[in-house]
């Protein structure tokens, strides 16, 4: 039980690092009242999911019906394999999960028509160029790291050489308290906790460091998703 207290732990740990990594690569910055996916009701995360993907490929009424529709038994399959996986490896639990994306994919793609196809597999090169990213920078310092993730900033709003300079010392400790949080002694629920602290912060400092306009548009770069991820 301690073994696999203290697997689960460091797994935790890791999600939230990545988590706050996944804001500034993927453009997301947490809101106030930010709910993790795997919490909301899998009705509202498939027509979420959905929705973004209309947007990307413009999809018909029909389509749309039918990808929701995977789309909903996906994230709910995947809740229920995430349980089954509990107290798997964390490499088994990537590769079963994995091939549920793979999966869902699949049957997104007999739903899409030839040009809707080329732009859905553009998405998941851009997704899985993301996630290398997003592991890339979780095996560098902390202040390494930060001058990773200001870059990706810069790419996408354009950071003057104050900002860059602000935020330095933000992401390095931001990074550094994530990183704290996977060896504390802290509760699952209580480091789900933290972490949704620690993103509200980060929030709170890049909107005082970015202009209003920079802060929009980081907002509004956030990649579509689909399958459950």
């Amino acid at each position: 039980m301690i073994k696999s207290k203290q697997k689960n732990m460091r797994t935790i740990g890791k999600t939230t690092t990545a988590l706050l990594l996944a804001m500034i690569i993927g453009g997301t910055v947490m809101a106030q009242n930010y709910k993790s996916k795997k919490d909301k009701d899998p009705e509202v995360v498939a027509s979420e999911m959905t929705a973004r993907l209309d947007k990307a490929l413009d999809l018909s009424a029909n389509q749309e019906a039918e990808i929701q529709g995977i789309i909903l038994k996906s994230v709910q399959e995947g809740k229920e394999l995430h349980k089954e996986l509990n107290e798997s490896s964390r490499e088994e639990h990537k590769a079963r999960m994995d091939e549920h994306r793979k999966a869902t994919d699949e049957k997104i793609m007999a739903v899409l028509n030839d040009e809707q196809l080329v732009k859905f597999e553009k998405l998941n090169q851009e997704k899985e160029q993301r996630r290398a990213e997003h592991e890339a920078i979780q095996e560098l310092p902390p202040d390494e790291a930060a001058k990773k993730m200001i870059g990706k900033l810069d790419e996408q709003v354009g950071l003057s050489a104050d900002q860059k300079k602000d935020l330095e010392p933000l992401l390095t400790e931001h990074v550094s308290q994530m990183r704290e949080l996977k060896d504390s002694e802290m509760s699952k629920e209580e480091k789900r906790q933290r972490s949704n602290e620690l993103r509200r912060e980060m929030d709170a400092q890049l909107k005082k460091v970015l202009t209003e306009e920079q802060y929009k548009k980081h907002k509004e770069i956030r990649p579509p998703k689909h399958g459950h991820h």
